[in-house]
């Protein structure tokens, strides 16, 4: 999640991203044993990022995880996990546009609605993979998917195993404040914090 330059954004355009982490094992270090990789649109910015934590920030208060294999889940699965990430849990929330948009510090408005929808189409076409060459683990998914019902003005929203992990279980996560990112007026003040709150 990058500031952009303003101006024509090309839509179409993907990125590859590609990522190796070393495992520490009783044996010592294997290097390079996880690769994570992610298909993304090239136009996220610092708003996409905005939706995605308060979609996280919804999950956890109204949300929760399910696994596919859940047969007493009256919710459509919108993600299509495959290999071992099957195996694993995914993360969903049931809220209203109006609700994400106060949670992102968006305005409610017709623009407001009009980016929301722009920043979900660009987070659904995330896509993510992972390998564990230690663990022997291999799977892949859609990074996040929604489903909005005109009619009742419900927002379904799931996000894949490695989200799910970093809210309801046991992966590393870093806390982040929704309130304070709102009293900068610049994005790269926004992603500074956000990068601060994550390594500091």
């Amino acid at each position: 999640f990058q500031p952009q330059w303003r101006g024509a954004v090309d839509e179409t355009r993907s990125k590859q991203i590609d990522a190796y982490y070393d495992v520490h094992t009783d044996e010592g270090v294997v290097k390079n044993a996880v690769h994570l990789r992610l298909l993304v649109p090239v136009q996220l910015d610092v708003g996409a990022e905005s939706v995605l934590l308060a979609i996280l920030h919804l999950s956890e208060q109204q949300g929760g995880a399910i696994k596919l294999s859940d047969s007493n889940s009256d919710q459509p699965f919108l993600l299509k996990p495959q290999g071992d990430a099957k195996n694993h849990t995914i993360g969903w929330v049931n809220t209203t546009r109006y609700a994400l948009l106060k949670a992102a510090g968006m305005r409610d408005n017709p623009e407001g609605y009009q980016r929301l929808e722009r920043y979900l189409q660009w987070l659904s076409r995330i896509w993510i993979f992972q390998e564990n060459h230690v663990e022997h683990w291999r799977g892949n998914d859609w990074f996040l998917r929604y489903e909005y019902q005109e009619l009742s003005d419900r927002l379904l929203v799931q996000f894949n195993w490695r989200l799910a992990g970093a809210v309801f279980g046991p992966y590393l996560k870093a806390l982040i404040s929704l309130d304070e990112p709102r009293w900068f007026r610049s994005a790269p003040a926004k992603t500074l914090h956000r990068w601060l709150s994550g390594h500091v």
